[in-house]
């Protein structure tokens, strides 16, 4: 999801310091800065930032794109951090991602029956690309989205509407809904 994000954000003529932990994983993005890095640790944060700056002369939006697998509420303290800071025009929300089609979700996908179930469970029957959830994450960013914070948003094919959870099926193939 974080390629995804960075390719639609420098192809819509954003300018972009990607950071990754894997250097492999900022090979080949055009037109874009790179930062190897962990977003766990401060100081390459602050660097990033440094760099966006001197590169830049600003920094716009900042997307935390740190990936963690399972299932949960979507309620959280980084929604509301971003009232911390709203009186100073900073908006702060977070994306609640579906089942994705990316390495970590690998796993999943490869196995049919445990993809057929995770598959039935979402309302829209369907994995997500990455490039959809980058596309909620833009509209985050965006003008359109300038009254929207302190919030979660959503790109999960309606699971978290139906009940919020994907559990693992009692049986193989087994329906339990």
């Amino acid at each position: 999801m974080g390629r995804a994000t960075v390719e639609l954000f420098a192809g819509r003529g954003a300018r972009v310091v990607a950071v990754d932990v894997d250097a492999e994983a900022l090979e080949g993005l055009d037109g874009v800065e790179t930062f190897t890095g962990d977003v766990a640790v401060e100081e390459d944060n602050a660097a990033a930032v440094r760099m966006a700056v001197e590169r830049f002369g600003r920094l716009d939006a900042v997307v935390l794109n740190a990936g963690v697998s399972g299932a949960g509420p979507v309620e959280g303290e980084g929604a509301v951090a971003g009232l911390d800071h709203a009186g100073e025009g900073i908006r702060i929300n977070a994306l609640a991602p579906g089942l994705t089609r990316t390495r970590m979700t690998a796993g999943v996908r490869d196995d049919p029956a445990l993809s057929e179930v995770a598959v039935g469970r979402i309302p829209l029957r369907r994995w997500a690309e990455p490039r959809e959830q980058a596309e909620a994450i833009w509209f985050l960013a965006s003008p359109a989205a300038s009254y929207i914070t302190g919030t979660v948003l959503a790109v999960d094919g309606g699971i978290g509407a139906d009940n919020g959870l994907l559990f693992p099926p009692d049986t193989p193939g087994g329906d339990f809904r």
